[in-house]
């Protein structure tokens, strides 16, 4: 019967005296965590008999032990080690317990419920909590990796955040960050299928990229993405809307003849388009440096030209460098060309003032509708041909007054 003996004890060497003695378990006085105040620490002991044995439980009266936790648990360690058949049984308590950020949250979700105030809240049997302890580091490898992805997530949304006040913010930065994102919580949810840390941050990150792709105008991207989840979000329905709204007007461009495939849509050919332009008139220039360079109106002419293609080559590298849609850029380069050519018009020629007009023109609708911007550029070019021949028509292909009169007997 000796084993039946329970005492409520004050050190681990207590305690392992009593075993010693032959008792069969202990109760450590209850702990309180670092930070919490030490109160009622007295040393009061007292004896519970039962029946005809006396001293059948040494009960020590006072509530929490002044010895820190740490030191316990070393202590409880070594007494399960000496006496694996002995019963010991510990208590914590706190005011509001609080665990520290860096505790994953599935552990802390487990604490918390172990330590809820409420009774029923809690874990029905320590053979429960066991059970829960034993399926967190089952697959805490998952909460890992989505811990990780959940990193990569908040780099994703900062980037978002800048690209919807600046265009700094590039295509490949964001999808960049949300590959990292996705394959990490693929990942996360590959190991542990029910990991909603994951598969809440794997919605997170696709409809933040989705809402990305809706202010950049490609809903029809926004609507794959959405329709990648497994339960798709009510974002899906807006982004088929205006993937609909899209196609419809896409349709009404093609049946007017605006055909996308006018448009330059990679800043790569934008550049290169530049570069060959700027080379080309480079090449003509000391082809005819002679000519050019005969009169001061020539070397001006030929220099505001050299300075026309190389700020449309600057503007497409820029542009590209921060992140301007190639749209935005073609509809700058409007307003480019007619600044060259209104210089042109104040400072050499002021009867070429229409083909700066017709560039300016061309600007103002382009900004309004930029799908028009191809059929802006050809009328620009239109008007400035046609106001270079009215200027610079040779001579000898003129016709003298006295023809004139001719012409117009004959008729």
């Amino acid at each position: 019967m000796e084993k039946l003996n329970v005492a409520i004890t004050t050190t681990g060497e207590m305690i392992m005296r009593a075993f010693d003695a032959g008792w069969g378990g202990a109760i450590i006085k209850t702990l309180v965590p670092e930070g919490e105040p030490v109160l009622n620490v007295s040393p009061r002991l007292a004896s519970i008999n039962h029946g005809r044995s006396r001293m059948s439980v040494i009960e020590n009266i006072e509530l929490t032990t002044d010895r820190g936790v740490r030191v316990w648990l070393k202590e409880i360690g070594q007494m399960k080690r000496r006496y694996p058949d002995r019963a010991v049984i510990a208590s914590i308590i706190a005011s509001r317990p609080e665990l520290p950020s860096s505790v994953p949250a599935e552990l802390a979700k487990i604490c918390a419920r172990a330590m809820h105030e409420d009774p029923a809240q809690r874990y029905e049997s320590i053979e429960a909590l066991r059970l829960a302890l034993q399926g967190y580091l089952e697959h805490r490898g998952s909460a890992q990796l989505a811990a990780r992805a959940h990193e990569r997530l908040a780099e994703l949304r900062a980037a978002l955040a800048v690209d919807a006040t600046s265009p700094t913010s590039t295509r490949d930065d964001v999808y960049r960050l949300f590959g990292a994102c996705r394959s990490g919580f693929h990942d996360a949810l590959s190991v542990w299928p029910d990991n909603e840390e994951a598969r809440e941050g794997l919605v997170a990150a696709t409809v933040a990229v989705a809402e990305f792709e809706l202010r950049g105008g490609h809903a029809d991207v926004a609507v794959r993405l959405l329709g990648e989840l497994p339960a798709p979000p009510p974002l899906l329905a807006q982004a088929r809307e205006a993937a609909a709204a899209q196609a419809a007007r896409r349709s009404e461009l093609e049946r007017l003849g605006l055909f996308p495939s006018m448009q330059l849509a990679d800043h790569r050919e934008l550049a290169m388009f530049a570069s060959i332009s700027l080379t080309i008139i480079v090449l003509l220039g000391g082809w005819a440096r002679e000519s050019l360079g005969a009169t001061l109106v020539n070397r001006r002419l030929a220099l505001m030209g050299l300075l026309f293609f190389v700020m449309q080559l600057a503007l497409s590298l820029g542009g590209w460098s921060i992140g301007i849609p190639v749209p935005q850029i073609q509809v700058v380069f409007l307003l480019v060309y007619a600044t060259v050519l209104g210089g042109i018009a104040i400072a050499i020629d002021g009867q070429l003032w229409p083909s700066a007009m017709g560039y300016f023109v061309g600007f103002v609708v382009a900004a309004w509708r930029p799908e028009w911007r191809m059929f802006a550029m050809s009328a620009g070019t239109l008007v400035v041909t046609i106001n270079a021949l009215h200027r610079w028509w040779p001579q000898r292909m003129r016709y003298t007054p006295e023809e004139r009169a001719a012409r117009a007997s004959r008729r």
